[in-house]
């Protein structure tokens, strides 16, 4: 059974993960993660964790300097694939990242290079946004992994924003080695909302998914700080999740992570109306940030995005909760289309 070793005997952060020192996930099994860069993270150091059968270890913590840690004292970048400053460009990061997940990795993925990055918005070292809230983004990122008979895989979703992107399962008779990382010009060959992609694509998949875990993240604008998503929005996920279950796959939905300085409504109540379980990684990083000495260390300046020690924490918590602590059984989880869920295929 495919097993996952915990980085070192005291390399978790909070006291609550301290027996988590191996957990392990069932063969067969093929977990979609849908999120934006946050769970990307959490994605990159699973992939990495189950190919080599222990945690990546290089460099965990980050810390809050970070422009004065992405490169040592003679100029070479670190190159850590949890955190994407630490590379030269986008490219490189897609190319290096999907390099370290070995052969059985692939990554549709395309973001111009001329794009800052958040670090140097903050120093006001570039001034070219490609990112702007509630506006369709010129960059996608969709990653594919499979090793020791276990399937990962990450779809990029920006709040209500389409998904879009190069590649598709049965597009023209290809296989996942076609999607690859793209260099402009920008032009994907597919756009649909959330709740298009989960009926019409999901089932397409092989390895077949077995579960769907979505996560909106802080992509929400204004209802970010507010209620999150409308009761519209969920219903109409609601709908669009259930036929998933005909087809064996459980629907999870995993909380936004705790961001220092700023509220982040859970959803937890929403998401339990329509969903199988809820992986609670607010709460989990909460714990940290609150209860741990010097935990809001383990938060990147932006806030938002959390180093990779935590990152391994939370996919120490996400395997037991999925599919239970040392076995690998099944885990007990806690507990018309328009918008966000709406459009059809542009493709």
């Amino acid at each position: 059974m495919p097993c996952i070793r915990a980085a070192s005997s005291d390399s978790r952060v909070s006291a609550d993960a301290a027996a988590l020192q191996n957990v392990c996930i069932p063969p067969g099994e093929h977990l979609m993660m849908f999120g934006d860069s946050v769970t990307r993270y959490q994605w990159l150091l699973l992939a990495y964790a189950v190919r080599h059968g222990v945690e990546y270890n290089r460099s965990l913590r980050v810390g809050s300097t970070t422009s004065a840690q992405r490169a040592n004292t003679s100029g070479t970048l670190h190159e850590l694939l949890h955190y994407e400053p630490t590379w030269r460009n986008w490219t490189q990061f897609f190319e290096g990242s999907n390099d370290m997940l070995g052969p059985d990795a692939a990554c549709d993925c395309y973001r111009d290079d001329s794009c800052c990055k958040w670090w140097q918005r903050q120093k006001g070292a570039c001034t070219t946004v490609c990112a702007i809230p509630g506006e369709p983004v010129p960059y996608w990122e969709h990653r594919y992994f499979r090793a020791r008979n276990v399937s990962l895989s990450f779809m990029t979703l920006n709040g209500r924003q389409d998904l879009r992107g190069r590649w598709l399962p049965g597009d023209h008779g290809q296989d996942i080695s076609s999607a690859v990382i793209m260099r402009p010009p920008y032009r994907p060959t597919w756009q649909m909302n959330l709740s298009s992609f989960l009926v019409d694509i999901v089932p397409q998949y092989r390895p077949r998914v077995t579960i769907v875990m979505i996560n909106i993240g802080f992509w929400l604008g204004k209802d970010l700080a507010r209620k999150g998503m409308k009761e519209d929005e969920w219903r109409r996920l609601g709908e669009a999740v259930a036929p998933l279950r005909k087809h064996g796959i459980r629907v999870v939905w995993k909380t936004t992570i705790f961001a220092t300085g700023r509220k982040v409504p859970t959803e937890t109540a929403n998401a339990s109306k329509y969903f199988d379980s809820i992986f609670d990684a607010h709460r989990y990083t909460k714990d940290i940030a609150r209860h741990t000495p010097g935990g809001k260390h383990h938060w990147f300046s932006d806030g938002y995005h959390v180093d990779g020690q935590t990152n391994n924490e939370l996919n120490a918590y996400m395997v037991r909760d999925l599919w239970g602590e040392h076995e690998g059984g099944r885990g007990q989880g806690r507990g018309a289309r328009g918008g966000m869920f709406g459009s059809s295929l542009n493709g």
